[in-house]
C-alpha cells in the first residue's frame, strides 16, 4: 500500500503531458529538401507511438522556410486515421463542445487523455487551454495551417488542421526566417493522434486519443554562398568577358600582317590596360568568398593576368610560318608572271606583224586581269622578309607588263602605239632623276621603299622601251655615252634595292 502511494505521488508531482518533448535536427540548403521521420509519442506507454514525416525547404531568395508535416500511411494508419495540429488554442474541457461547433455531433474524448486533464488540473498545473501547436524561433510563422489534399472533406472546416494518415495528405507550415539567421528553431506543440469511429449519416466522429510530447525541429540553414555573392559574379564575369575580348583582340594584332608596326605598338599598350584592370578590380578581397563560381572565375582571371608578361608579338620567323601559304601563293604568281613576260619578249624580238601585234595584247591584258585586285602594298609591307622579297618580285614584274608595248619596227606598220625616239637630254634627264632616288632610297623609312621601287621600275621601263626603237647608228654613235651611263645607273640601283 506505501508502495502505491509513492508511485502516485510521484506521478502527480512530475507529470509528463505536456513537459515531455523529442528533438530532431535538420540540416537544410538553399533549394534542397531535408526529409526526417520523428516519433509522435504520448506521456506514457498506453499511448501508441506515432510518427510523423517531416519536409524542410529553404527559398534563400526569399528568406523563406517551409515544413511539410505527414503521416506515412505504412506504419501508422492502424493505429491512427489523423494528426491533429490544432492552429488555436481550446480549453481541455471545451474539446467536444468545440467539434459539435464544427459539425462532429458524436466526437469522443479518450479516457486516457481525460486522465491528462484531470493530473494538469488536479496537481497545480494552471495551464487550463494549451495554446496552438506552432512555436518558432529566430523566425516569423506565417499563421496559416494548410493541407495539400485531395481526400478529405474540406467541407469540413478542422480538416484544415487534420493530416491523414494515408501518405498523401500534407500539411504546409511557412515561416520568414529573421536576419538571414543560421539556425532556426519550430516546436510543435499539443499534437493530437485522431481515430475516426465511422461516420453516423454523413457525420465525421473523431476519437481524440491523447496529446503527445512536443516536438522540437532545429534547422541548421547552410546558405549557398554563391546566391549571396550574385553580384560579385556579375562583376567577375564581366571583367572575365571583358579580358577575353581584349586577348582575342591581342591575337588578331600577332598576325596582322599588313599593319605590323601599328599592331605592335597598340598590342603593348592593350596588355598595359588590361594588367591595370585586373588591378583596380581587388580580387584578393573576394578570394574567401566560400562560392566555387566566384573560385573558378577569379582563377581564370589570375591565368589570364600570369600570361600576360610573356604574350609577345612573334619574330620574323614566325610570321614567315604563318604566312607560308602567303608566300608559295606569290612565288607561284611571280613564276606565272616571269613566263608572261618572257613570252611577250620574245613576240617582239622578231619581225613585227598584226596578228602577233594582236597576240602580244592580249596574253598581256590576261595576265594584267589576272592581278587585277591584288593587294601587293599588304606582301611589301610583310615583317617577314622573304614574303617582301617574293612582293618585290611580283610588283616589278606586274610594272613590266604594264608598260611592256609591241612597238613597230623597220618601217612594218602595226596596231601598237607609236614611240617617239629618245635624244640625249631627256636620257641625262631619267639618269638625274635615278641619282635623286638613289639618295632617297638610302635614307628612306621601311615603309616608303616599296613606292619608290614601283617609281624606279616605271622610269627604267619607260626609257627602256624608248632606247630599244633608237636605230642602231644613234645607239653606237652620237647617244652610246649617255646610254651607258643610263644602264650603269640602273645597276647600280636595282642592286642596292635588292
Amino acid at each position: 500500500m506505501r508502495l502505491i502511494r509513492i508511485l502516485f505521488l510521484m506521478t502527480a508531482f512530475f507529470p509528463i503531458a505536456v513537459f515531455g518533448q523529442s528533438t530532431t535536427n535538420m540540416p537544410v540548403e538553399n533549394g534542397k529538401p531535408c526529409v526526417r521521420t520523428v516519433r509522435v509519442e504520448g506521456f506514457n506507454h498506453t499511448c501508441a507511438p506515432h510518427h510523423l514525416t517531416i519536409t524542410a525547404n529553404f527559398d534563400q531568395n526569399t528568406e523563406t522556410l517551409t515544413l511539410g508535416l505527414k503521416v506515412p500511411k505504412d506504419n501508422t494508419k492502424k493505429d491512427c486515421d489523423y494528426i491533429w495540429i490544432p492552429g488555436e488554442a481550446h480549453y481541455f474541457t471545451d474539446l467536444v463542445t468545440f467539434f459539435k461547433s464544427k459539425g462532429c455531433k458524436s466526437a469522443k474524448i479518450a479516457t486516457k487523455f481525460k486522465r491528462q486533464i484531470r493530473r494538469n488540473r488536479l496537481y497545480g498545473n494552471h495551464v487550463y487551454q494549451f495554446n496552438a501547436s506552432v512555436v518558432c524561433e529566430n523566425s516569423l510563422f506565417n499563421e496559416v495551417f494548410k493541407i495539400n489534399d485531395n481526400s478529405l472533406d474540406t467541407t469540413i472546416e478542422i480538416f484544415k488542421e487534420f493530416i491523414a494518415a494515408d501518405g498523401k495528405s500534407e500539411m504546409q507550415l511557412t515561416f520568414k526566417v529573421k536576419d538571414e539567421a543560421d539556425t532556426v528553431t519550430v516546436t510543435l506543440k499539443n499534437i493530437i493522434p485522431v481515430k475516426e469511429k465511422g461516420k453516423k449519416k454523413g457525420e465525421f466522429i473523431p476519437f481524440v486519443e491523447y496529446m503527445a510530447n512536443d516536438i522540437v525541429i532545429n534547422i541548421a540553414i547552410e546558405r549557398d554562398k554563391c546566391l549571396l555573392s550574385k553580384k560579385v559574379i556579375k562583376d567577375l564575369t564581366t571583367l572575365l568577358d571583358y579580358l577575353g575580348k581584349q586577348k582575342s583582340d591581342l591575337e588578331k594584332m600577332r598576325f596582322d600582317v599588313s599593319n605590323f608596326e601599328e599592331s605592335s605598338k597598340t598590342f603593348d599598350k592593350t596588355k598595359e590596360v588590361m594588367t591595370a584592370k585586373i588591378d583596380e578590380f581587388g580580387l584578393a578581397r573576394y578570394m574567401d568568398s566560400g562560392c566555387p563560381t566566384v573560385d573558378s572565375i577569379i582563377d581564370s582571371i589570375f591565368a589570364v593576368k600570369f600570361m600576360l608578361p610573356t604574350y609577345r608579338m612573334p619574330d620574323a620567323r614566325e610570321i614567315c610560318e604563318y604566312i607560308s601559304a602567303d608566300i608559295k601563293f606569290v612565288d607561284s604568281l611571280n613564276q606565272v608572271l616571269s613566263a608572261v613576260v618572257m613570252d611577250l619578249s620574245k613576240m617582239r624580238s622578231g619581225v613585227k606583224t598584226a596578228e602577233d601585234n594582236d597576240n602580244f595584247y592580249q596574253t598581256k591584258g590576261i595576265a594584267l586581269e589576272n592581278v587585277k585586285g591584288l593587294n601587293v602594298k599588304m606582301y611589301l609591307n610583310s615583317p617577314c622578309p622573304e614574303m617582301c622579297q617574293k612582293a618585290e618580285e611580283l610588283q616589278h614584274l606586274i610594272n613590266t607588263l604594264r608598260w611592256m608595248k609591241y612597238a613597230p619596227e623597220d618601217g612594218q606598220q602595226a596596231k601598237a602605239e607609236s614611240v617617239k625616239t629618245v635624244d640625249e637630254n631627256e636620257i641625262k634627264t631619267v639618269v638625274e632623276n635615278m641619282n635623286t632616288l638613289y639618295n632617297k632610297w638610302s635614307v628612306a623609312s621601311e615603309e616608303n621603299k616599296p613606292r619608290l621601287k614601283v617609281e624606279f621600275d616605271k622610269i627604267v621601263m619607260e626609257m627602256q622601251e624608248k632606247i630599244r626603237i633608237v636605230p642602231d647608228a644613234d645607239r653606237n654613235g652620237k647617244l652610246k655615252v649617255i646610254i651607258n651611263e643610263f644602264n650603269v645607273a640602273v645597276e647600280s640601283l636595282s642592286a642596292l634595292m635588292r
